[in-house]
């Protein structure tokens, strides 16, 4: 509609938007917005140089270029700062706030997936303050008692830390193998005799640790 010479334009015609290159587009430019309403179609630059788009003023983004993610405050990050995710899939690079409290990431709204420092993810979703040792955390998301030698648990029969000397063995705790054998075959749990002069092992074949005076084959630290 108008220019300053043959090839800069000064302002477009009907619907068509001045770009930073004094053009004639159907839309702005990556990094560019016709934001100011003193300036109608015009093509003005966003102040945040991995901002692909900020119709609504040059200090606040709607759209930022990848790998870049959309925070809260309207800025570009390549991470969304605690207490938010980019979770909705229909918005895709834009963080979201994380609705628990206590809450550093989340897979949805009310579904935290890293609590904030001095706080655990109970398993409702929810961060909370730890429960003593033996103590642990139900469906329910109250402190209950875990089952015996059982230092952390998801129920009153499900452990999943034992208490020090204790293995883990279909969610209970049971006592170490006695020296001389070990719990490596079916069923879990039953304490299997290992090879002579071993006192540990994987198998009744395979030898991890021996008795003194003896080494395991091929080991030149000691005899066999």
């Amino acid at each position: 509609e108008a220019c300053y010479s043959a090839y800069n334009c000064s302002k477009c015609s009907g619907t068509y938007k001045l770009t930073l290159v004094k053009r004639c587009a159907e839309s702005c430019g990556v990094g560019q917005s016709d934001y100011d309403p003193q300036q109608p179609n015009v093509c003005l630059r966003c102040k945040d140089p991995n901002c692909a788009n900020c119709t609504a003023g040059a200090n606040n983004c709607s759209l930022c270029g990848s790998p870049y993610k959309l925070t809260l405050d309207v800025k570009c990050a390549l991470t969304c700062p605690a207490g938010s995710s980019d979770y909705e899939s229909s918005k895709p690079n834009t963080c979201k706030a994380c609705v628990i409290a206590h809450c550093d990431a989340c897979s949805s709204a009310n579904n935290c997936t890293n609590c904030s420092a001095t706080f655990v993810r109970a398993p409702n979703g929810t961060c909370v303050v730890p429960c003593l040792p033996g103590f642990g955390y139900y469906p329910t998301g109250a402190c209950g008692p875990c089952p015996l030698h059982c230092s952390e648990c998801s129920s009153a029969n499900v452990c999943t830390k034992c208490s020090a000397d204790y293995r883990l063995v279909n969610s209970s705790c049971i006592a170490p193998c006695p020296a001389g054998t070990s719990d490596y075959s079916d069923p879990p749990g039953l304490c299997q005799p290992c090879s002579l002069n071993c006192l540990g092992c994987t198998s009744a074949s395979t030898c991890t640790k021996c008795i003194p005076g003896y080494s395991v084959f091929g080991d030149p630290a000691g005899v066999w």
